[in-house]
């Protein structure tokens, strides 16, 4: 297993900046429903102090990423996608097993990935305890396992000060 790989110091601004890029209106997608959620997340980071570093997160690395809040984009009565403090890697198996039509938003957007260049997005983490959590970026994350894409993606790690 690969190393999750530290590749520079970056700024706060330079995280806002992508978080807003990256969750803007593009092509035929939407601006992002989760983003002021997230940015919410960021600026808390913030808040608390820390550093953010710029990394490369391998597949190995995203299936061990755990998500606080759950996920739920799943229609009225269906189970959510993940459950509070699961997996990366267990809800791609929850994925794999669910009909898609119970979550077609979820689908469209892990769908609207597929062909995208997920190399030149980052993801939002946040790394406390020496686990992995998730702030921005779960359908690319769950994309890019769904379709076995190849590489590192980079990501933007959040970490308290020591």
């Amino acid at each position: 297993m690969r190393e999750m790989k530290e590749i520079k110091d970056v700024t706060f601004k330079e995280v806002t900046s992508r978080l807003a890029h990256e969750n803007s209106a593009s092509g035929n997608q939407q601006r992002s429903h989760s983003f002021d959620w997230c940015a919410n997340q960021v600026n808390g980071l913030q808040q608390r102090g820390g550093h953010w570093k710029l990394v490369e997160v391998s597949t190995d690395d995203m299936l061990g990423i755990k998500v606080e809040t759950g996920h739920n984009h799943s229609l009225p009565g269906s189970p959510p996608l993940i459950q509070p403090g699961q997996t990366i890697r267990e809800a791609v198996e929850r994925l794999r097993t669910l009909d898609p039509k119970t979550m077609p938003v979820c689908w469209e957007n892990i769908s609207h990935q597929k062909n995208r260049d997920l190399l030149l997005t980052h993801l939002i983490l946040k790394r406390e305890g020496g686990q992995l959590w998730h702030v921005d970026g779960i359908h690319r994350t769950l994309a890019w396992i769904v379709y076995n894409k190849d590489g590192v993606m980079p990501a933007f790690v959040w970490e308290a000060f020591r």
